[in-house]
């Protein structure tokens, strides 16, 4: 297979299931030189993941950009606002009014595990933003996270903290048993999606609640701007779910669904969002002569998909797929 060839199937790590090319990624977006890269899927899944596996120095490549680490660290930069047209004001109105998802998940968990006092880990916790808020409201909480970016952010608040990952946990956790798990934007960039929910389930009390939030790869505005919309992020993100293969992966493992929820619509409308999906798409296919290319975003193509959008079932319509299970 050529350096610029990519095969037509490849295996899908935790099914039987063959995924077919669906998306060509020309080179990573962060990076202004790498190889060749595809996103296979599988309808029946709902399902898709990078190939081939980036290498380590690859993927290390990829988190080592200025933005993700003052994402890691908590750090909020501050930019000019964007001055936006009378259409675009227009279109995040519209957006706004038709926004149905539920934004925080705290409400939901502290209504399920139903009890004053409760353990929590979060695992792939970042800088342990949502951690604190859990802490707030009273749960013992632990964060596990490979970066040492994380770590300094989770221990300068402090808040307990584990270096490992999803698929390897550390000695210092693995015996432990907590109320709630919970994988925040993490089973995504796992390079062992299965190992993952498997450790998770190690960590979880009998009774206790898995939580899983991924990006909903089912999300029109995945079909419309694929390699370039802002959730594919394809280098970090190595796998890609919807809410169909997120339940089917879960139940798996011996676990069953009792509560899903979407959220994230009107962002994807906004200025802001439009002109950094047109920046990805720049970075990604600048100079790539290949005709299978999406459309570069912008408002006017945004505000073509909206009313669609805006009427389609929440699986169609918002960026993020949040499921709450307990074992069987």
């Amino acid at each position: 297979m050529g350096a610029d060839r990519l095969p037509a199937y490849v295996p899908c790590s935790w099914s039987d299931e063959r995924l077919s090319l669906r998306y060509r990624v020309p080179r990573i977006w962060t990076q202004k030189s790498s190889r060749l890269f595809g996103i296979y899927w599988s309808d029946r899944l709902g399902y898709g993941r990078l190939w081939p596996d980036p290498t380590d120095a690859e993927l290390a490549a990829f988190y080592d950009v200025p933005e993700y680490k003052d994402y890691l660290a908590g750090k909020r930069k501050t930019s000019a606002p964007y001055r936006s047209a009378l259409l675009s004001r227009l279109i995040v109105k519209i957006a706004y009014l038709a926004d149905r998802g539920v934004n925080d998940p705290l409400p939901t968990i502290e209504s399920l595990v139903q009890r004053d006092r409760f353990s929590v880990c979060d695992i792939g916790c970042g800088n342990g933003a949502f951690l604190r808020r859990l802490g707030t409201a009273g749960a013992v909480i632990a964060g596990l996270d490979p970066s040492p970016i994380s770590l300094a952010a989770l221990q300068s608040a402090g808040i307990e903290a584990h270096a490992g990952t999803a698929e390897r946990l550390p000695e210092s956790i693995k015996r432990r048993k907590f109320d709630v798990v919970i994988m925040f934007h993490s089973l995504e960039h796992c390079r062992d999606p299965s190992a993952a929910i498997s450790s998770a389930k190690s960590l979880l009390a009998a009774d206790g609640l898995l939580v899983l939030e991924v990006p909903n790869m089912e999300c029109i505005g995945f079909q419309i701007y694929a390699q370039c919309w802002w959730h594919t992020d394809a280098g970090r993100r190595l796998h890609f779910f919807t809410q169909r293969s997120l339940e089917l992966l879960i139940k798996e493992h011996g676990f069953a669904p009792i509560k899903r929820e979407f959220q994230g619509f009107v962002a994807e409308f906004t200025p802001r969002w439009i002109d950094v999906m047109s920046k990805r798409w720049d970075s990604i296919f600048a100079g790539d002569s290949h005709k299978a290319k999406p459309w570069r975003p912008s408002l006017l193509r945004s505000a073509a998909y909206l009313p669609r959008a805006a009427i389609s079932r929440s699986q169609l319509k918002y960026e993020v797929v949040r499921i709450y299970a307990r074992p069987i």
